[in-house]
């Protein structure tokens, strides 16, 4: 049982690829090379803006026609497990002046922009006209998905901007499969059956909610973008392609599993 000299790392061979994203088993091979310091980038600076006269802390009682700061708590909390730093995070009344300031400061100071709600077509949404007066270029607005319809990307000065929905799960969800890309997290997206019938209301594609069960995925009972509960015990999103319609139970979908 005699180590030879070059059997497992030869000279000039690469030990680490540029650009991996570092886990504690690659330290492992680091060492073995007899590196102990290794370069790195800095993780990504995200700014964060939550827009919304209706939305108050979750330790308050909210009012009639308020609700608690859900996507404030949970897309943190996702865009950590991505890698990133939240640098900012505001919440922006529904005023067209103020959410234009944020738009901009936000745009000077981070790598990422995501913003949530005000992205739609009523009166109150002001996100849209803020992009535009900062300068920043759309390069899509809406998208023909279930949840995440209204979702808007541009870029200014060289930053990406990602608008979301309003609906915590439409945020949550879009963050997770658009989201996620924007920051370099290359996600294992796999072919998984499905456990159980499911019949997509939608003709646009359907991003799903499951669970894993010995036999499949199990579809959440409750899909709408405001369906909180259909989050707890989720452990993946699955696609139904657009004008899919039903799925029969054994169907395999393109699935990504929840972080």
């Amino acid at each position: 049982h005699v180590r030879r000299a070059g059997e497992d790392l030869r000279a000039g061979a690469v030990v680490l690829p540029a650009g991996a994203r570092l886990a504690a088993h690659h330290l492992a091979v680091a060492a073995g090379a007899g590196v102990a310091v290794v370069d790195v980038r800095r993780r990504p600076r995200v700014a964060l803006l939550l827009t919304g006269d209706e939305i108050v802390p979750v330790v308050a009682d909210p009012s009639p026609g308020q609700i608690w700061d859900i996507a404030g708590h949970a897309l943190p909390a996702l865009l950590r497990a991505s890698g990133a730093e939240v640098v900012t995070r505001v919440l922006v009344p529904d005023d067209r002046r103020r959410t234009e300031a944020a738009v901009a400061s936000a745009l000077e100071g981070a790598d990422l922009v995501v913003s949530v709600g005000g992205v739609s077509a009523g009166v109150h949404d002001h996100v849209g006209p803020a992009i535009e007066a900062s300068g920043a270029r759309t390069l899509g607005a809406g998208a023909r998905l279930r949840p995440g319809h209204p979702i808007r990307r541009a870029v200014g000065a060289g930053t990406p901007l990602l608008a979301l929905p309003g609906n915590p799960v439409s945020a949550l969800v879009c963050l997770a499969v658009v989201g996620r890309p924007l920051l370099g997290v290359t996600d294992p997206w796999s072919e998984r059956a499905l456990a159980a019938d499911y019949e997509s209301p939608t003709p646009r594609t359907d991003l799903i909610r499951c669970t894993e069960a010995p036999a499949g995925l199990v579809p959440a009972a409750r899909q709408a973008s405001h369906d909180i509960s259909g989050l707890a015990t989720a452990t993946h999103i699955a696609v139904v392609p657009e004008g899919r319609g039903r799925v029969v139970a054994g169907e395999a979908l393109a699935a990504l599993p929840l972080p």
